[in-house]
């Protein structure tokens, strides 16, 4: 039977009520129909395994190291070089799911430092508690899989995503989230600086006509001068010879591209996206270092704005 205790069955089935409801929650806005409550719940399942587990669980005393290591690894926590080994040679099925929340760690961390805004942030955790729900639902009805094998699945997924949780939580502990553009700062960064090459467009129009209107004036000089001096040669008069003159004054930019770029909002969006472009090629280099499938959720994904 699988090396599991009690506590592991009250977490592993929260965590499964958690998912229940969010996948409701994301069922109805889907169809918009929320008044909608049919879904099968995999919390259903845990709770009939936990209740047939406890009427077989031994009363032996467990190896309270084992299940501290296995219990910091269930909620997210890092394993040392130490704990990991203690575990493959007490527990490898453990050992796996220890490699594989590991594994899905690294890769949510760089891929959370790809995101261009605050958004894409909430787009990615929700683009990866729906992958994860369609594993546990797939392994829940696989009829090839025994009852120890599901159970397995499912405390992986469970371990998986307490890994990506601890991750995310640390990227917002440091910083990094906050200093994320909003959408809405991530739009009137891009509005600035259409207005700015918009009237920088008009600056050089009138730059240019002003140049014109310059060299018309000249022209017109210099035609006025040639009359007086063909007048002078007749011996005319010079009386009612044009003096007028053409001017045109160019107004400079009243709002320009350093001033849009100098912005908050245009700050934080230029170095979310240096950032993102940055980590894109470091992600691939993660995926490459870790060999055969991690089973990462985020492999698929494409949160660019």
């Amino acid at each position: 039977m699988l090396d599991i205790n009690s506590a592991d069955f009250y977490s592993v089935n929260n965590y499964l009520k958690n998912m229940d409801m969010q996948n409701k929650w994301e069922h109805k806005q889907r169809t918009g129909n929320y008044n909608a409550d049919g879904i099968k719940t995999a919390s259903e399942w845990a709770e009939k395994q936990r209740d047939t587990f406890e009427k077989k669980e031994p009363e032996n005393d467990r190896d309270q190291v084992l299940d501290s290591i296995k219990n910091k690894a269930a909620y997210g926590g890092y394993l040392t070089a130490s704990e990991l080994k203690y575990l493959q040679s007490k527990d490898e099925a453990a050992y796996q799911r220890a490699v594989a929340a590991e594994n899905e760690r690294k890769i949510y961390e760089h891929e959370l430092r790809m995101c261009r805004t605050k958004e894409d942030v909430q787009k990615f955790k929700m683009h990866h508690m729906v992958y994860s729900y369609d594993r546990v639902k797939s392994a829940m009805s696989d009829p090839s899989m025994s009852e120890d094998d599901k159970l397995d699945a499912v405390m992986g997924e469970f371990q998986r995503t307490s890994a990506v949780n601890k991750a995310e939580r640390d990227f917002v502990r440091s910083g990094e989230y906050s200093r994320l553009p909003s959408q809405a700062e991530k739009l009137k960064a891009e509005r600035d600086l259409k207005r700015a090459a918009k009237e920088e467009s008009r600056a050089r129009a009138e730059k240019r006509a002003e140049k014109k209107a310059e060299a018309e004036d000249r022209a017109e000089k210099i035609r006025q001068k040639r009359k007086e001096e063909k007048a002078r040669a007749k011996g005319k008069k010079i009386k009612g010879l044009s003096k007028k003159k053409r001017k045109f004054k160019a107004k400079k930019a009243r709002y320009t591209t350093a001033q849009a770029q100098n912005t908050n909002e245009a700050r934080k969006v230029r170095r979310a996206n240096a950032k993102a472009d940055y980590e894109q090629t470091r992600v691939f280099a993660a995926r490459a270092a870790i060999s055969g499938d991690t089973g990462s959720t985020s492999k698929s994904l494409d949160i660019r704005a």
